[in-house]
């Protein structure tokens, strides 16, 4: 039998992210901590179905190559579709009244308030026409969006 190595999903963005200094960066690096946020979420008993939904659909976002703005083209500013596309998903998350649970499950020092709201309007504001393509690209309908 072969032996099998787990990749390390976590290890491999932080090393993508962690000497990032470029646009963005302090919110870009926050990209591995809120991937353990949203598996932290999946493994919560007290997490809506919808909700659970709409984080196994991010997460095979943020692990499909190819996606509508890839790292491996932008480095890792190519995590930026990502990054959208997973605090929209909490801001949905929030607006079903699950924020204690996001704040519970949240380790980083960054404000999860901040990432949500001041981060989240300015990230889709500059990228507002990647943003666009990224909702058509996964389905994602939502009327709140700010674009």
């Amino acid at each position: 039998m072969t032996d099998y190595k787990e990749f390390d999903f976590v290890q491999y963005l932080d090393e993508n992210v962690k000497d990032y200094n470029g646009n963005h960066n302090v919110v870009i690096k926050l990209l591995p901590d809120l991937y353990v946020l949203l598996s932290s979420l999946l493994a919560s008993d007290d997490l809506k179905q919808i909700s659970r939904s709409e984080i196994y659909l991010t997460i095979g976002y943020l692990f499909y190559p190819k996606d509508v703005y890839p790292e491996e083209i932008h480095g890792p500013e190519g995590f930026i579709d990502d990054l959208l596309l997973i605090l929209l998903i909490l801001r949905r998350i929030k607006d079903k009244s699950d924020f204690d649970l996001i704040e519970e499950l949240w380790t980083n020092s960054y404000p999860m308030k901040d990432l949500l709201e001041k981060d989240y309007i300015e990230l889709s504001k500059e990228y507002k026409d990647m943003f666009e393509e990224v909702l058509m690209d996964t389905g994602i309908i939502d009327e709140t969006y700010l674009g």
